[in-house]
C-alpha cells in the first residue's frame, strides 16, 4: 500500500459493505465450540476494517485469524 493513512481515510464503501452483509448474517455464523476456528482475509488492506467489524463477531477462543495484503 503505498499511502495507507489516504487508504484509511476512504475505505468508508468498504466499511458499509461490510457492515450491511455482518448485520444481515452475523446471526447465522455458527463458531465452533472447541475453538476451532479459523478465518483468512485476503486482500485486507490496512486491516481497519477487519478489526473493527469483524473481529468483534469472532470468539475469543478463535485458532487462527490471518490478515494479508499483496502491499
Amino acid at each position: 500500500m503505498n499511502r495507507p493513512a489516504l487508504y484509511h481515510r476512504a475505505n468508508v464503501v468498504q466499511r458499509y459493505g461490510v457492515v450491511g452483509v455482518l448485520k444481515k448474517y452475523s446471526n447465522i455464523l455458527e463458531w465452533r465450540l472447541d475453538g476451532q476456528d479459523s478465518l483468512i482475509d485476503i486482500g485486507s488492506g490496512s486491516g481497519d476494517v477487519l478489526k473493527d467489524c469483524v473481529y468483534p463477531l469472532m470468539p475469543r477462543n478463535c485458532a487462527i485469524l490471518v490478515d494479508s495484503d499483496i502491499s
